[in-house]
Parts: structure tokens; sequence; C-alpha cells
């Protein structure tokens, strides 16, 4: 049984014929290959869009039009397009629509930046903060050998209130 590396040959300009979407081959039109489908989320590895953030922009924008799209992410530094989509969402539209987005004018794009670059800091500083209230309850009972801060009513309070 012969394999295949994940994506080998599922989506290119070049057998754009093969996966329904043109008659014939596409020579003209941007490399774009599936890396993976599941679970409601495709991947697509578009080089195209490696660098160019006002690209990636216009190709959220272009995938936002197809229906059955709940969410997409355009990464420009690693050059791919991540859809999350609701059963039945046409394959062949999303490569189209990535197709247009990538056709689009640089200059007449929105002025914003792609949704990958919208970080929300509060998730970072939640995980710092706890990490330093461990470390300060670890140095406490384990470097000074004292007892845990709160007994055993304490603990069962504090663990019905968590779960």
């Amino acid at each position: 049984m012969r394999r295949e590396p994940i994506g080998a040959g599922i989506l290119k300009t070049d057998t754009w014929a093969d996966a329904g979407i043109r008659s014939g081959p596409r020579p003209d039109g941007p490399q774009l290959t599936v890396l993976s489908d599941a679970a409601g989320r495709i991947r697509y590895a578009v080089p195209a869009l490696r660098g160019r953030v006002a690209l990636a922009v216009a190709v959220e924008d272009q995938i936002d039009h197809v229906a059955g799209v709940r969410q997409v992410h355009a990464y420009p530094r690693t050059g791919s397009v991540v859809v999350w989509v609701r059963p039945g969402c046409d394959r062949v539209e999303l490569a189209e629509a990535i197709g247009k987005g990538l056709g689009a004018d640089p200059e007449a794009t929105a002025a914003r930046t792609p949704r990958s670059a919208d970080t929300h800091h509060g998730e970072l500083v939640r995980l710092v903060v706890g990490g330093i209230a461990l470390a300060a309850l670890g140095l406490r009972r384990y470097g000074l050998r004292r007892p845990p801060v709160l007994g055993t009513a304490g603990r069962t309070v504090a663990t019905g209130v968590t779960i």
C-alpha cells in the first residue's frame, strides 16, 4: 500500500481540473494546497500569501461571503488559511474565494489587520498570574516547610467552588 503525504495533490493549481474547480489547468492562478480537511476545519497552504498582510485581509473578506463559513483566519506569516465551516460547505467555492482574494488590489483592501493577528492578552495574563501563584505556594509549602494554606474544610470548599 502506497502512502502519500497529507495534502499531496489534493488541490493545486495545476490539478484544478481534478478537483472539479475548472475545466482545465490554471497556470496563472495561485498555488493552493489543502493540508487538512477534518471536523469542520480546513487548512490551506497558500505560498502567495506569505508576507502579504493586505492580501490576507482580502482573502478573509472574500471567504466571509461563502455560504457555510463560520470563521476564517489568514496567516501571512506562514502563508496559510484556516477556515471553519458548517457541514455541506462548498470546497470549490472556498478555493475560488481564495483565488479572488489573492487577485485583489492590496491598496483597496480594508485598513485592518488579519484576524490571525487578533491576539487576546487576557489569556496570557491569566496564565502568568496563575504560574506566579503556584510558584509562591510551592515555595511556601516545600521551601519553607509550612503547612498548606487551606485546612481540610477550606480545601473542600475551594474544590467545590472550582468545580
